[in-house]
């Protein structure tokens, strides 16, 4: 699912969190593992520009 321009986010499906990730070229760049129902956006100041 996109969140923003090349920011992605992995519904999980058994436990109450979210994988919010960037793709920069080969890599893979986690940015956060958020709690569904808590503070949802507390990982946007780690987007790399």
């Amino acid at each position: 699912m996109l969140v923003r321009p090349g920011i992605r986010k992995s519904l999980g499906h058994r436990f109450p969190y979210d994988a919010i990730y960037q793709r920069i070229g080969d890599d893979i760049l986690i940015l956060a593992l958020a709690p569904k129902n808590r503070a949802p956006l507390y990982w946007a100041n780690r987007i790399r520009k």
